[in-house]
């Protein structure tokens, strides 16, 4: 009987996934894991109709290949079945998402080991928590920032590891990375699709460019809030970076990843406040989402930092009584 929120071991963890995933038809499935391994993924595949989407989520990196911890046989694997097959170099979870029933996390990879399929395995820990909204949002954001494998890519992913695999050539260090014929295509732009509330600006950066600004206690938390989302460790050296770094440090936050996403994909490359606030709202997976007006705070957020911070390549004006964003090529 599957409890949620009851911690369990790997081999009680794997029991209840199957028995839920048996159960499945025409749902989303996500396996996200540091580590796959073939074995383990074809006992998950044996019980997951072929009416589910299913999308695979590994590390990947050489040394994972080289030295064993996960197969090239598992992008074969999802191939077969109509899988999509995602790595991302910097993935640590281990998240496993049967539809809107539930969500196993923990510390078992998608191995033998971790999952306890051999004589030994890890002692490892799992829960069973319910597939909320914000859930169900942060399992899809451990997407972005991946690449979906295809099969000119695996051929070279292939070439590469298949002779290092044969000598047993890896290299000792866990950094040793891809050459750059592989790396270019593994590495690209971070595209976001869902957002968080503690991803977007608690305030519009007007702070920052007043001197005479003085700080009230119940604007501190926002303040730092947003100290941290620019990277910094506090209000001190924020300021003393230059107009440029503060620039560039406002334009690679998520929420300005997002906004410049959604202006690139229409042909217009402009919007206008109310239809940043329509998508925004939507974006937001937080779990209650927060009310039409809270996201207008939000919106006036970006255009604070945008117009304080002089984004480059973002452009607002007010042609009308509405503000509008444009992106500049």
């Amino acid at each position: 009987m599957l409890i949620l929120g009851e911690m369990m071991s790997g081999p009680r963890a794997l029991a209840l996934l199957k028995e839920e995933l048996n159960s499945l038809h025409k749902a989303d499935i996500v396996l996200s894991s540091a580590y796959i391994k073939a074995p383990a993924l074809l006992e998950l595949e044996k019980v997951i109709a072929a009416d589910n989407v299913v999308r695979v989520l590994a590390r990947w990196t050489p040394c994972d290949l080289i030295n064993g911890a996960s197969d090239l046989e598992c992008y074969s694997l999802a191939r077969k079945r109509g899988w999509k097959f995602v790595v991302r170099q910097d993935l640590h979870a281990k998240v496993y998402c049967v539809g809107k029933k539930s969500i196993f996390l923990g510390s078992a990879n998608l191995t033998r080991s971790g999952f306890g399929l051999g004589i030994f395995g890890n002692e490892e820990a799992v829960v069973c928590v319910a597939a909320t909204g914000g859930n169900l949002g942060f399992s899809e954001r451990l997407f972005d920032g991946g690449t979906e494998i295809t099969d000119e890519l695996f051929l070279k992913i292939e070439q590469y590891v298949l002779p290092r695999l044969a000598a047993k050539k890896a290299s000792s260090e866990s950094g040793e990375d891809w050459p750059i014929d592989i790396k270019k295509d593994m590495d690209p732009v971070s595209v976001p699709r869902m957002m968080l509330v503690s991803e977007c600006f608690w305030t519009d950066g007007a702070w920052l460019f007043d001197n005479s600004y003085t700080f009230s206690s119940p604007e501190n938390e926002a303040l730092h809030h947003d100290v941290s989302l620019l990277g910094c460790q506090s209000v001190e050296s924020l300021r003393g970076m230059s107009q440029e770094e503060i620039s560039n440090s406002v334009a690679h936050t998520r929420i300005l990843r997002w906004l410049t996403a959604q202006l690139q994909g229409i042909a217009e490359r402009e919007m206008y406040f109310g239809e940043i606030t329509a998508r925004l709202h939507d974006a937001l997976v937080n779990d209650p989402k927060p009310y039409r007006r809270e996201v207008k705070d939000m919106v006036k957020n970006i255009y604070g930092w945008i117009k304080n911070a002089k984004v480059a390549r973002l452009a607002i004006d007010q042609p009308n009584h509405s503000e509008r964003i444009r992106y500049i090529s």
